[in-house]
């Protein structure tokens, strides 16, 4: 068996990569630490209280070629989490890809180390905090690193169909992630003079006809199941300019304040009294006042970008210390520099996601270890032992920062149980969630929506405006009007001022929020009442 692991080396990379993910899963505590991935996972489970849909309301992630069978697993078998087994899944295949990749342009001993550098740096935090954002970006990893090996050499036809797939599957979890880890790799693509150009732009034509083919069918698919789609999306468009583009919500302009402080806090389940004209036109005042990239450019916001993110730049610059062809070194600047460039761009005019900066530090760190096969040999013991030291270093730290995540998701998936728990006490009320107050995002990758049925309460903005009206028929309300009438309605979080405008502004009356109700533990909810006159 052994003998047989150490001559096939798939197998043994396959096998190593399982053991690495084991040992992961066995001794950390994963999150999926963001609101869109357990949305999704509640919808396709029926977590919400309604039957399970394939229908995430995401046109650009999640193609129903993924949740169709993910919602079918979910009706066989609710117990377990099917949609967490689909994001570990890709991962791993993704990850041994490369691992299998990198073991075959050099010795075997140093991929090792140099995989389980990125692991502990990059693909652990990605599966400590997992997404379909994060898995759509390894899958564009094994793809690129697929790529580069097609081009430099004379590949069989299974690895151009295993790089087409990749990126096909990159783009059925999420179509935009791929592309900045696309052009920051480009340099590489450039590195052999010996370039077969007919092989990019093929690889590159089937792949880009397949990808948009498949999302255009998502889209019809939407088109076809969600009557008036179109302009449903058309809207949500209009709302995600807002969370794109950082601080935009906390422009002071007067005109929009009640409206900009709605959409800050995610309250914004009126489509009539938040119109798709309005928030057009809102869009247009607040940005014309917008100076958030001025502030960019301050002293302590370069600080923290680079302390928050200081082990991917050492981790690129260590890698770099390996490399002694020159071609390869100005390549691999050339990469870095257009990171550089792109943080600069999203910063200026959008947001700057987390899972950019370590998204892009891994693929280059792969590529150089990929086209830097011959720099191995020759080199001082004294040299191999310092480099080796510092890998085990980045190894080390590594673990650390997983081991710190890890105790810290422990304590927010508490919080999250804790708030089930008041919520599952009080199923007869509703709760309408203010300033992200519930810790919906704090949910463990292995727990199941049908263990924490979330029926009673309506949530943030990826609630879309039809859900949130049958939640409130489910609870015996007709309409968001008749909120400030009902006693059954409970408000949970830290008191909104815009909220209570709105009220005022729908209905004619002023109300008031109560003081927090003392039976609640975890979570400050209150009661919306009329405002008592002062004499």
């Amino acid at each position: 068996m052994l003998i047989f692991l150490v001559k096939n080396r798939i197998v043994l990379c396959g096998f190593l990569n399982a053991f690495f993910f084991f040992l992961f899963f066995l001794f950390l505590k994963p999150l999926y630490s963001s609101g869109d991935d357990v949305f999704c996972l509640y919808f396709l489970s029926g977590g919400f209280g309604f039957a399970p849909t394939e229908i995430v309301n995401y046109n650009h992630a999640l193609n129903p070629i993924l949740t169709l069978p993910v919602k079918y697993l979910f009706v066989l078998a609710p117990n377990i989490n099917w949609y967490t087994l689909l994001l570990i899944i890709f991962h791993f295949i993704a990850t041994t890809i490369i691992f299998v990749q990198i073991t075959n342009q050099i010795s075997y001993w140093k991929s090792v180390l140099a995989y389980i550098a990125i692991f502990c740096v990059v693909e652990g935090q990605f599966l400590i905090n997992l997404s379909f954002s994060n898995t759509s970006i390894v899958l564009t990893w094994a793809a690129l690193i697929l790529g580069l090996t097609i081009i430099h050499e004379q590949a069989p036809i299974r690895k151009y169909i295993l790089c087409i797939a990749m990126f096909v599957f990159a783009s059925l979890f999420r179509i935009h992630t791929m592309f900045p880890f696309i052009v920051i790799i480009i340099p590489f693509f450039f590195l052999n003079k010996n370039i077969h150009f007919y092989r990019i732009f093929g690889l590159a034509l089937i792949t880009t006809t397949i990808v948009f083919s498949l999302n255009r069918w998502h889209q019809y698919y939407y088109e076809r199941n969600i009557p008036g789609w179109i302009g449903k999306e058309q809207y949500q468009q209009s709302l995600y300019k807002y969370y794109n583009k950082e601080g935009l919500y906390n422009v002071n302009v007067q005109k929009w304040k009640i409206e900009a402080e709605l959409i800050k806090y995610s309250i914004h389940f009126d489509s009539n009294f938040l119109s798709l004209e309005k928030l057009n036109k809102m869009y247009v005042d607040l940005n014309a006042e917008s100076t958030f990239s001025d502030s960019f450019f301050d002293f302590n916001s370069i600080k923290w970008l680079l302390i928050n993110n200081r082990i991917y730049f050492f981790a690129f610059i260590l890698f770099l210390i390996y490399v002694r062809n020159k071609r390869l070194q100005v390549v691999s600047l050339l990469s870095f520099v257009l990171l550089c460039g792109g943080i600069v761009f999203l910063l200026l005019n959008m947001k700057l996601p987390a899972y950019i900066i370590p998204g892009a530090v891994a693929v280059i760190c792969f590529s150089i270890f990929l086209t830097n096969s011959n720099d191995w040999t020759g080199l001082s013991p004294l040299r191999k032992l310092v480099q080796t030291l510092l890998i085990l270093f980045l190894i080390f730290w590594g673990c650390v920062r997983l081991c710190k995540v890890s105790l810290d998701n422990e304590q927010k998936n508490n919080q999250f149980k804790n708030a089930f728990n008041e919520i599952a006490k009080h199923r007869s009320t509703l709760f309408l969630v203010q300033d992200f107050g519930f810790p919906f995002d704090y949910f463990s990758v292995f727990d199941v929506p049908s263990k924490y049925p979330l029926n009673n309460i309506v949530l943030a903005w990826q609630f879309p405006e039809e859900m949130g009206m049958k939640i409130l028929h489910l609870n015996g309300l007709k309409s968001i009007k008749d909120i400030p009438y009902s006693d059954k309605v409970l408000f949970w979080g830290k008191p909104v001022q815009a909220l209570l405008d709105y009220f005022e502004i729908t209905t004619g009356k002023k109300y008031c929020f109560s003081e927090p109700l003392k039976e609640f533990k975890y979570g400050e909810v209150r009661r919306l009442e009329t405002c008592k006159l002062i004499k």
